[in-house]
């Protein structure tokens, strides 16, 4: 188990506008502290369908719309609770006394207090929200029993071994940061005896029968991901991941006089499987010298063949959006009609892109619009001399921009690294802020480009 404490920062409240989403016509969006804890409703004027709990490091809904988006397609309520690795069934407690104070607080919604729920969790938080969902209070030791209220639990950047495991019948997703101890597909399992690797240990698990996903390199590791540009696709992925299952997995109506049992996806015939080789020092874009899969091959579990030990999917829409990721380091676009979008930009006030020995400031949407042309602003950033780079994250790899520049020059031409775009700048003449137009943003998939507008004031960095 993780010798480090893991450090749960609850979340102040939450909102869904400053995500840039748009609402349901007749949507009723709640955010407020269900006993104690931040929560957020998509819509409260609707029945609500299932709890997601939150014992990461950092508040929900993050930064990048993702988790507020399943929300929108579930009617999710969004907490965030302190599960701990230590008290298992304190931490079950801690889940069912949020979801009965949520009843409490909104007496037309009896179905709170017995929503199934998911679970997620990073680094020892990952171990807390595992346990967590193995406590008899969520998830009775026989499959067929009550309770049976947890539907999927995700894990990142730590996987441990029994018992700090969801139910072997509860799909399980690993996210995975190359290099990482606690986490890296070639690291071995922490106390584990005989050592094994996450990678081979994830792999055994699913031999078992166990429904487990691993993603690797999703970019939220202890440390960060490669030079820390945020390449992470581990909200969307997991999003796309939980989508499928609760599509899947929620009772067809909501559970208003008492909780329904998740069902055991160990028989779930539409599953699919994959397998893949692990190498390192390669140094192949986008993945650098870091560890990464290659030789993926995907298969419906029913047809599958490869003698490699393989892990879980449960469905081939995820198969393939997951083979996309394991073989270009991209998440491809979820459907032909998908937008392509900017998803995470921010400043580093470094002459080195690669290097983190400045804060980073957040280039957050400006009041929650979106415009024709996405605007960006960010309030506190690089100093007034010297010179930075705006990095921008999207939803799929890119391959070119222009820019132009204000209160500022271009340091040189924008370059793309995988679904990363990173504008070097030079201070010239003293002015309050930097405004960069960039357009022409191509995305590698042929889609159509994308036009987009930040501005950043030269301040202080960022507290």
């Amino acid at each position: 188990m993780a010798k480090r404490e893991f450090n749960q920062r609850l979340a102040g409240t939450i909102f869904a506008g400053i995500l840039g989403l748009s609402a349901h016509a007749h949507a009723a969006p709640w955010s407020g502290r269900l006993n104690g804890n931040s929560a957020y409703i998509y819509d409260v004027s609707q029945p609500v369908r299932v709890a997601i709990i939150n014992n990461m490091s950092t508040p929900l809904p993050d930064d990048d719309r993702e988790m507020v988006t399943l929300a929108r397609h579930t009617n999710a309520m969004l907490i965030d609770v302190n599960l701990d690795w230590r008290t298992p069934d304190e931490s079950a407690q801690r889940v069912l006394d949020a979801l009965k104070a949520g009843s409490k607080t909104f007496p037309d919604h009896p179905e709170i207090q017995n929503l199934n729920v998911v679970l997620m969790g990073f680094s020892a938080g990952a171990a807390g929200a595992a346990v967590a969902a193995s406590s008899p209070l969520l998830s009775n030791p026989d499959p067929t029993q009550a309770p049976q209220r947890v539907l999927a639990v995700a894990t990142f950047d730590e996987l441990d071994f029994d018992p700090y495991l969801p139910p072997p019948w509860v799909p399980h997703l690993f996210l995975s940061d190359p290099g990482d101890f606690y986490g890296g597909l070639l690291s071995n399992v922490e106390d584990l005896t005989p050592p094994m690797s996450h990678d081979a240990f994830a792999r055994s698990l699913a031999a078992q029968g166990r429904p487990i996903t691993v993603v690797s390199q999703p970019g939220d590791w202890h440390g960060g991901s490669n030079y820390g540009w945020q390449h992470r696709i581990s909200a969307r992925f997991m999003r796309i991941w939980m989508d499928d299952i609760l599509n899947r997995a929620l009772p067809a109506t909501p559970p208003m006089t008492a909780p329904v049992l998740a069902p055991d996806w160990r028989t779930n015939a539409g599953a699919w499987r994959a397998a893949y080789d692990v190498v390192r020092n390669t140094n192949t874009s986008p993945w650098g010298a870091d560890e990464h899969m290659v030789n993926v091959v995907i298969a419906p579990k029913s047809t599958y063949q490869d003698p490699r030990p393989y892990i879980w999917l449960p469905s081939q829409k995820t198969a393939n959006i997951w083979n996309g990721y394991a073989t270009t380091g991209t998440l491809p676009a979820e459907g032909a009609t998908a937008p392509f979008q900017s998803l995470i930009p921010f400043i580093r006030p470094n002459a080195d892109a690669t290097s983190r020995s400045g804060i980073d400031s957040p280039v957050t949407t400006a009041n929650g619009t979106t415009p024709a042309v996405p605007g960006y602003t960010s309030n506190c950033g690089f100093s007034a001399s010297g010179d930075a780079n705006l990095i921008i994250n999207f939803d799929r790899a890119v391959v070119s921009a222009d820019a132009v520049a204000t209160g500022g020059f271009l340091a040189g031409a924008p370059r793309a690294w995988s679904n990363v775009l990173i504008v070097p700048l030079k201070r010239s003449v003293f002015s309050p802020s930097i405004a960069i137009q960039l357009t022409n943003i191509k995305p590698a998939d042929g889609g159509a480009p994308l036009d987009i507008a930040v501005t950043a004031k030269y301040a202080a960095p960022c507290p």
